[in-house]
């Protein structure tokens, strides 16, 4: 889990609070890349995993001239560039907002370039880099728990035994020791506690793991964890929702500036490149009557698929109870006149038009509006929120998967001009 926030949240406590969600919710506790983790060693007992990908290009050739750039490996050519030559990395900046297609004709004439860009914004070629870190980083592991395998082996003969790859007992003992350091002799001494304390208990989520949902995206699990999709219909069936004018699904075109050469080296050309067979999948948890391969072998396709296939029947159950078709056990929102009715002046205020399946992932498909001019951006940063007024009525929904704690929500009290 790495934090990358710091233009927003930089003080210790912020990123303490996040830190201590990330380790205390879930299944698998993380290793920490980044940020700061103020007292965590000693809050789980030595069992804090954390390293930090040192910034920098120390390993990176300077360039110093258009001819000397030319005789570098293209990888490196103009990406660290001396003062006097400074115009020449440029290039690591360069950006699309389309790539002319056979298949797709834009409604809306695109710009040249993304817009709103600056000189500390990092590049393609920066992220890149960094990616190639975090890469080298993973492999790194890889390599080292292989020579593990292969000396408990020798060590303890074959097959490999389980307490070699098996880690759900580390992540039970660090779960259970923050917990307890959180909840006893560490209650309300934490840097997240300090800052939060004072506010209306938010301290309690310094000290155990909470869900959340949200208009904002990006979203894990795209519209499911959204308000929107847990909101209970008014007596007509009208519920706010998206705009859902996607153009286009799949990746985009590859931008010609960022092609690799012919002769240089392609890393990812390499990463797929195998001479084995496909593996023989079960795909047995696939419907049956879904015949396209493609679905079948695209996990995250099949997971934007089941995230919808969620998201419809939770609509049609909070139809079915502002209707009154509900069962012996459940709460008629209707059935009496002094009952909680959902009212229909709520709308979905979207600031940044982020439609789509916006799960901050690198192959999320976001922001292709058609009203969208520059439609590669794909950014996944929207602002949306549930809006409305004092004749808007009840705003009625289902905080699922409460077992206990707080229920906290965020409000925002302005003055909108809706045109």
């Amino acid at each position: 889990m790495m934090w990358d926030s710091s233009m927003t949240e930089k003080s210790h406590e912020d990123q303490d609070l996040f830190h201590k969600q990330v380790l205390l919710g879930g299944e698998r506790v993380p290793v920490l890349l980044g940020g700061a983790v103020n007292n965590l060693e000693v809050e789980t007992g030595g069992n804090l995993w954390y390293g930090e990908l040192f910034e920098g290009h120390s390993g990176v050739p300077l360039t110093t001239g258009i001819d000397q750039a030319e005789k570098l490996p293209w990888a490196v050519q103009n990406f660290v560039c001396e003062k006097t030559v400074a115009d020449l990395c440029d290039r690591g900046l360069l950006d699309e907002c389309w790539v002319p297609r056979s298949d797709i004709e834009p409604p809306m004439e695109q710009k040249p370039h993304v817009g709103g860009k600056a000189k500390w914004h990092p590049g393609w070629r920066e992220h890149k880099y960094n990616a190639r870190k975090q890469t080298m980083l993973m492999l790194k592991a890889l390599d080292t728990a292989l020579d593990m395998w292969e000396d408990g082996i020798k060590t303890d003969d074959f097959p490999l035994k389980e307490s070699y790859w098996h880690v759900g007992e580390i992540y039970d003992t660090t779960h259970s020791k923050l917990y307890t350091y959180l909840n006893n002799e560490g209650f309300n001494t934490t840097a997240c506690e300090k800052k939060f304390g004072h506010t209306f208990g938010l301290d309690r989520a310094c000290r155990m793991s909470l869900k959340g949902m949200g208009e904002m995206t990006p979203r894990n699990r795209g519209q499911h964890n959204s308000i929107q999709a847990h909101l209970k219909a008014a007596p007509n069936g009208y519920k706010p929702s998206y705009e859902e004018d996607e153009l286009y699904e799949g990746i985009d075109v590859l931008p010609p500036v960022w092609k690799v050469p012919e002769g240089e080296v392609d890393v990812h050309a390499i990463a797929i490149a195998s001479t084995y067979a496909a593996p023989e999948l079960d795909h047995s948890w696939v419907d049956n009557e879904d015949k396209n391969l493609e679905e079948a072998v695209n996990s995250r396709r099949m997971l934007r698929k089941s995230a919808t296939e969620r998201i419809s029947l939770t609509n049609n159950v909070a139809d079915d109870i502002a209707k009154g078709v509900t069962g012996p056990d459940e709460r008629n929102l209707v059935k009496n006149s002094d009952s909680v009715v959902p009212g229909q002046g709520w709308i979905i205020l979207e600031y940044g038009k982020t439609s789509g399946y916006c799960d901050g992932s690198p192959v999320s498909s976001c922001s292709r509006s058609r009203e969208n001019d520059c439609l590669m951006y794909g950014h996944n940063d929207g602002r949306q929120s549930l809006a409305g007024n004092g004749l808007s009525g009840f705003l009625v929904f289902t905080v699922p998967e409460v077992k206990e704690g707080l229920i906290f929500a965020k409000f925002e009290v302005r003055q909108f001009l809706f045109v």
